[in-house]
């Protein structure tokens, strides 16, 4: 994928030097991808042997092109592969977690609650011998004391363990702990695979999603550390969580992961879309724009 990145990266350096000559040919996609069709085919030494050099010149700038728009919609393929296969193992772990543990969890709810029964029987009868006005007070101090002593002998001795080990599992359910683990034990390998790619792709500046443009921003410059000025307005509410948790994950690793899986999220529901693509374009791209439509608004109604 790296190896790729690179070459996704020597064809953008072509294509924004030979961009205002793409513009003016105004060729469609279609016109791009025939035209370039005779590269493809042919040897180097055929390229070479070609006398019509504007030919040529018209030849290999489609070719770039079509080039340039096919890795980056293949960097996306890859990007949303991968973060894919992580997600579904992520949730898979957390699952089996939540399903190991369920048995646990029964256990402790059993012991507080049968607790809580006998305990509560007992402090029934505290209150109720307390107030019994046909016992001396004596009497009534001793049979609170032994009620108390019953008390203490009906609360299980482990329940605080049990409650609290109760309170911790509830507490990993709600956050998907389990589920936020296995994402950040797979950050080795999604970032060194995935960073220099999505650094390379050309994010469409007017799309949807504002706030995560803003962190690829980030993440693309060149001396980028999370800190307090860090985007993160991307992020949704467990995600935050999940960022802000105390382990021992660097922040840096985390936010990447973060980044790479809203990414994939937002490519998804085209609120994230790509510059140059036949595939990741705004809708807008594929619409007639005003001006072309007053211009031609005829041919398009009745095409010859």
């Amino acid at each position: 994928m790296r190896e790729n990145a690179e070459i996704l990266g020597l064809f953008r350096e072509i294509f924004v030097t030979i961009l205002p000559l793409i513009e003016i040919l105004e060729l469609s996609n279609h016109a791009t991808k025939e035209i370039s069709r005779w590269v493809y085919n042919s040897s180097i030494t055929q390229i070479r042997q070609l006398k019509d050099t504007n030919l040529l010149l018209l030849r290999l700038i489609c070719f770039v092109k079509d080039q340039y728009y096919l890795r980056q919609d293949y960097g996306i393929d890859a990007i949303s592969k991968k973060i894919k296969t992580t997600i579904n193992k992520a949730r898979g772990y957390d699952r089996k977690q939540k399903e190991a543990t369920h048995a646990g969890i029964i256990e402790a709810n059993q012991v507080a609650v049968y607790s809580a029964k006998n305990a509560n029987g007992v402090i029934r009868l505290i209150g109720k011998t307390s107030k019994d006005n046909t016992l001396a007070l004596s009497e009534r101090v001793e049979k609170v004391n032994n009620l108390v002593d019953n008390y203490f002998e009906a609360v299980d001795p482990d329940i605080d363990d049990h409650i609290g080990r109760l309170e911790r599992q509830l507490e990993s359910i709600a956050h998907n702990s389990d589920y936020y683990d296995y994402l950040f034990d797979s950050s080795n390998a999604l970032v060194k695979s995935l960073s220099l790619l999505v650094k390379t792709i050309e994010f469409d500046k007017k799309s949807k999603n504002n706030a995560l443009l803003q962190a690829i921003k980030a993440f693309k410059s060149s001396n980028f550390t999370v800190n307090e000025s860090t985007p993160t307005t991307f992020l949704k509410n467990k995600n935050i969580l999940a960022f802000e948790r105390e382990d021992n994950i660097p922040n840096i690793t985390k936010y990447k992961i973060l980044l790479f899986s809203q990414i994939y999220e937002s490519i998804k529901d085209r609120t994230l879309t790509l510059e140059y693509s036949y595939r990741y374009l705004a809708d807008q791209h594929l619409w007639i724009s005003d001006e072309e439509w007053q211009k031609n608004k005829q041919d398009h109604c009745c095409p010859v």
